[in-house]
């Protein structure tokens, strides 16, 4: 004869196991919106309320809720950021007529950095000088100032055509200056 709590408990164990993948299958396919019953594309606080009513009755669990929280209180406002702007281009100079030992030429390259910003932030700028070492440093602006970047450097034209300098910044837009130096 079969033994009647062995078949009870395996009753049991199945029912438990369809509520469970249930539950599981529920939650992976939960949407938030489907509580927004006007379709406004807003959870208004009655549309809230009614998500918290079914969580409540342990309909909805509290990370569905909390998502249905969220889209009611809309998504928070982003901290404002430093917006940092440094041209494509830099201006270049270059000055005397091979005076030093009459090879020499000097080369200033300078481009003006601006935080356009609402908040002060510090960047870090890199650039690789003449002899071919990276060089960098970080530089803070308030908002609304601008930061003077320069480099000059003696360079003999007789040995080469021209000159590039390139500075980039670590932000992530309008991060990048070139500036190129070269007798006309």
């Amino acid at each position: 004869m079969p033994n009647i709590k062995v078949i009870i408990g395996g009753i049991i164990a199945a029912a438990l196991a369809i509520f469970i993948s249930k539950r599981v299958s529920a939650e992976q396919q939960f949407d938030p919106w489907q509580y927004d019953t006007d379709s406004d594309g807003i959870i208004s606080m009655s549309e809230y309320l009614a998500a918290l009513h079914d969580f409540t009755l342990e309909k909805i669990t509290q990370e569905q809720l909390d998502a249905v929280k969220l889209l009611w209180e809309g998504e928070p406002e982003p901290e404002p950021e430093p917006v940092f702007y440094m041209p494509p281009t830099m201006d270049v100079v270059i000055s005397g007529d091979g005076e030093i030992a009459g090879l020499y030429w000097n080369c200033a390259f300078s481009v003006l950095i601006t935080n356009n910003g609402e908040v002060a932030g510090t960047q870090l700028l890199a650039w690789t000088d003449f002899a071919e070492n990276n060089r960098s440093y970080s530089i803070t602006l308030e908002p609304g100032e601008t930061y003077l970047w320069t480099l000059s450097q003696w360079v003999n034209f007789r040995t080469v055509t021209s000159v590039t300098m390139y500075l980039q910044g670590n932000w992530a837009e309008n991060n990048e200056s070139t500036g190129v130096a070269q007798l006309v």
